[in-house]
């Protein structure tokens, strides 16, 4: 069993580790008929600890009447990492010169303004801390930092997104450390964003949701990719012992 075998082995590990972390898990909001993605190892995070949470910090009235936060996976308490909190809105829906009305109030409100170009270019200019309107994705955004005591604890994007039905706002919170790398998936859920069609995706989740019941049953599905790595682990392992054996026999000669 020669070296090339070896990295071949290690890579197609490789390959299926990455299969199975980068799928992406969908949010259908049935309030507002739409759905986007979100990274695989991210959850969706408990309404108590959220609500408890918001409550002890005094949020508004906007925000305690979400529909849903989420998190990636491994941050005890949530609110130490990166998370988003969404509400939806459908009780109006927004023609061209209401959203103007709200851009015109944002720019009274915070000072300055409006700056018009795309989201995806917004998050690579943090330092504006002004209102941005996208206009082809109907997208307002704008960041700014949480501090307290004179230091910086966070900072905060809030995204609002105007859709066929009414307004989805996104609160984006991450540490100052964990905005740069955060906005990576913040803009990639907000371009997964979709209106429409949850009917068919909600058939999509009811097939999901029984695979997941097989899994849990027994599928051999379930176990190709530890067998995989079990597998490989051998080989490595086998690899090894048969080096050390060589070089025994060898100092013996």
């Amino acid at each position: 069993m020669n070296t090339k075998f070896l990295a071949i082995v290690c890579v197609v590990i490789a390959l299926l580790g990455l299969k199975a972390t980068a799928k992406a898990t969908k949010h259908i909001s049935y309030k507002g008929e739409f759905s986007f993605d979100y990274p695989n190892d991210w959850r969706q995070i408990d309404h108590k600890i959220v609500d408890l949470f918001l409550i002890r910090n005094n949020a508004g009235k906007s925000i305690l009447d979400y529909e849903a936060a989420f998190g990636p996976v491994g941050y005890t308490p949530f609110w130490k990492g990166p998370y988003f909190i969404l509400s939806v809105e459908t009780d109006i829906l927004y023609s061209d010169s209401q959203i103007d009305s709200v851009l015109q109030v944002m720019s009274k409100n915070f000072g300055k303004g409006i700056k018009y170009f795309p989201v995806a270019d917004f998050l690579t200019d943090m330092e504006s801390n002004s209102p941005v309107y996208d206009k082809d994705k109907k997208i307002i955004s704008v960041a700014s930092e949480i501090i307290e005591k004179g230091e910086l604890l966070k900072k905060h994007l809030l995204v609002m997104k105007f859709f066929e039905k009414g307004l989805a706002n996104f609160y984006f919170y991450a540490p100052d450390t964990l905005f740069d790398s955060s906005s990576t998936v913040f803009n990639n859920i907000l371009e997964s964003f979709s209106y429409g069609n949850i009917d068919s995706l909600l058939s999509e989740e009811s097939l999901k949701t029984a695979d997941i019941d097989d899994i849990s049953s027994g599928s051999e599905s379930s176990k190709e990719i530890p067998v995989a790595v079990m597998i490989g682990l051998l080989i490595v392992i086998i690899v090894i012992v048969a080096k050390r054996k060589k070089k025994t026999t060898s100092k013996l000669t």
